[in-house]
């Protein structure tokens, strides 16, 4: 849909402006994510060799790939060896579960149409679980944690609440059912009993330093974060079109096939690796399975996008 036109000029403020736009993109990572380890790019990679490949070849197998993961998945969680008296078995299975809903959910989108704008920001979600899962599995106190991250937030409702005296319309709603000096003041020293225990709260980085992941945290997550805060960059690449040399605005433009296969690429690492690591945790008999489904993933990266195999 063209809602404006304007003429591309040399020089002009439209095209210094998508320069400088692109340049970002280029600082950020290039038009393309190489799919390798998860949120690593390939220091091989070819440039050209997007333009060259069979997108609906490779899209349609990460497709069929990430489904069938999926489905393994959901098959097999009736039956793993859950001790639902384990607060950390618990809560480890809880995020598992949320990660493949948000799956699903991605991969029903990415069926439905070929433009999409939400799905950067659910994969960026996962990805925040799978922090999490991954450094529950290692330390059971992490779940500490993250309660309290969860009444650092309630605590800071509290205090808004406090603050908007009675200008903020939503707080007067919460007012009914929330006594904000009480619930502050509990917040406050649950908080300073945690802390004197060791236990603080997270921020985004904190969460994926625990679990091994700041490399994702730096690379990937960063990425996806440009379209989940609609940043200027993740607006260009959605909407600006061109056609006869004039600036479209499109609403629903198609995402790059590079882009869709980063997308894939992420849902695809993350549930095949958090499936291996919960039931590696859980002891199930399935662990060995998701072992061979790593290494498939690996190898089918190696073949169509030339990353080397770690290991």
């Amino acid at each position: 849909m063209l809602f404006e036109s304007r003429r591309f000029k040399s020089g002009s403020r439209i095209d210094y402006f998508s320069r400088r736009i692109s340049l970002t993109k280029m600082a950020v990572g290039g038009p393309f994510w190489c799919p390798g380890p998860l949120g690593r790019m390939a220091s091989s990679w070819d440039a050209g060799r997007e333009a060259s490949m069979d997108w609906d070849s490779v899209l349609g197998r990460q497709h069929a790939a990430l489904k069938k993961a999926i489905d393994d998945c959901l098959a097999d969680m009736p039956t793993a060896p859950i001790d639902t008296a384990d607060t950390q078995q618990l809560i480890a299975s809880c995020i598992f579960a949320t990660i493949l809903q948000t799956a699903a959910e991605c991969l029903d989108l990415l069926e439905k149409s070929g433009s999409v704008t939400c799905v950067g920001g659910m994969i960026r979600g996962a990805l925040e679980s799978y922090a999490d899962l991954c450094a529950l599995i290692e330390d059971e106190h992490y779940a500490l944690c993250m309660t309290a991250t969860f009444f650092k937030e309630r605590k800071r409702l509290a205090k808004n609440m406090r603050a908007s005296k009675g200008s903020n319309p939503h707080h007067e709603t919460l007012a009914k059912t929330i006594d904000a000096g009480k619930e502050f003041a509990e917040m406050t020293a649950r908080l300073a009993e945690m802390r004197g225990m060791g236990i603080k709260p997270l921020q985004n980085d904190e969460r994926f330093a625990a679990a091994g992941l700041t490399h994702i945290y730096e690379s990937l997550y960063f990425s996806l974060s440009l379209d989940a805060h609609n940043n200027i960059s993740a607006l260009q690449d959605r909407h600006f079109g061109e056609r006869d040399g004039r600036l479209q605005i499109m609403v629903f433009k198609n995402n790059r096939p590079g882009q869709l296969a980063m997308y894939y690429d992420a849902l695809l690492t993350t549930v095949i690796d958090c499936a291996f690591r919960l039931h590696t945790f859980l002891k199930s008999p399935r662990a060995q399975y998701y072992s061979q489904q790593v290494g498939a993933l690996a190898k089918f990266k190696e073949e169509v996008f030339g990353f080397p195999t770690p290991g």
